[in-house]
């Protein structure tokens, strides 16, 4: 054992009781009036809401038990003022419900605020090597320093998206995730008590607590995820064929209207995709059918494109870039299944 883990160990048994057996600290919240963790602000008849400030107070307290060893916490009440023990143990059980719905909203916005950047830092960097490239405006002929400073606050300015993306993600840590980490590894027992009797008029285990506020749901996580990053990336096909298409203008020839408005259907179709995925992201639901539509139609683009592997011939760039199209395609594909198996519509009687 660590020195300083051994001395925050004999510092907090000047405060709780420690089983050394079990390695489990006996952590007591002593309330006078069962009123007194419920929100009385937000009148409830049969279901009084408990105040977060109890839930904080175990947090805080969990953050000072060492790792490797747990709580028994223990709510001791004198006067339960009619209470039921059962509706206090329930708005226990229903804080924590809450925080699990919040911090699923929390975390579906975090990644829709990552794919966003990463895709507007992506285009960014894909724009300046187009404009390198083609030499656009002339701006990296005609004037040297002028070109080399566009270039180079193109190049930071999308590097400050991604870093952004990154650090949403991975730098900021979330108070209600902490929340239920500390509760799913250092909570043993939550107990209620009368101050009369030693006897525990209601105790949750670890495992009752936790299917409060965990709930695999591995399918639905994985199609959400799928349907995010295939929605952002086809929608960066979109702005990639736009910007391509301004380079090769002068390629089209005789065909130059079949061209342009072959080109601008193509991006109308890929972004009217994209963002029918990332709306079925955030659970707008009446968009299944629609999104049903395009994924039929995606489909067949996957089925085609299988087959031009086989009899074609590509260069190694347009062959690179087909089979990443294929493999975005097939995501959305698989995303909206895993989608609509997770979100089973209810029959209408």
């Amino acid at each position: 054992m660590a020195i300083n883990q051994s001395k925050q160990i004999e510092f907090l048994k000047k405060y709780y009781e420690l089983d050394e057996a079990r390695k489990t600290f006996d952590v007591v919240l002593h309330y006078k009036k069962a009123s007194e963790l419920f929100d009385e602000e937000i009148e409830t008849i049969a279901n009084p809401i408990m105040k977060e400030e109890v839930l904080e107070k175990i947090t805080n307290i969990l953050k000072d038990i060492p790792h490797g060893y747990k709580a028994d916490i223990s709510l001791v009440i004198d006067d339960f003022e009619g209470y039921d023990k059962d509706v206090i143990l329930s708005a226990f059980n229903d804080l924590l419900e809450i925080g699990k719905y919040r911090f699923s909203d929390e975390s579906r916005n975090k990644w829709l605020k990552f794919a966003l950047l990463i895709l507007v830092g992506i285009l960014i960097i894909f724009s300046l090597n187009l404009a390198r490239s083609f030499n656009w405006w002339n701006i990296f002929t005609e004037d040297e320093l002028t070109g080399t400073v566009f270039g180079e606050v193109l190049n930071i300015t999308s590097w400050v998206f991604v870093w952004e993306a990154v650090s949403i993600v991975f730098l900021r840590p979330s108070d209600i995730a902490l929340t239920g980490s500390l509760i799913l590894s250092r909570i043993s027992t939550f107990s209620l008590y009368n101050s009369e009797s030693d006897l525990a008029l209601a105790k949750e285990t670890k495992d009752q607590i936790t299917k409060h506020i965990f709930e695999k749901n591995t399918l639905e996580r994985a199609g959400s995820l799928l349907l995010l990053f295939s929605g952002f990336a086809i929608i960066g096909l979109a702005f990639a064929n736009i910007l391509t298409s301004i380079t090769q203008y002068e390629q089209f020839g005789a065909y130059v209207v079949t061209g342009v408005i072959f080109s601008v259907l193509y991006c109308i179709n890929k972004l009217v995709t994209g963002v029918l995925a990332i709306l079925l992201y955030k659970g707008k639901d009446r968009f299944r059918t629609p999104t049903l539509v395009v994924t039929i139609f995606d489909l067949l683009y996957i089925l085609i494109t299988i087959v031009s592997l086989f009899v074609g011939k590509f260069s190694v760039s347009a062959l690179v870039g087909i089979i990443l199209a294929l493999i975005v395609h097939s995501a959305y594909v698989l995303g909206f299944i895993f989608y609509c198996i997770s979100h089973p519509r209810k029959k209408v009687e």
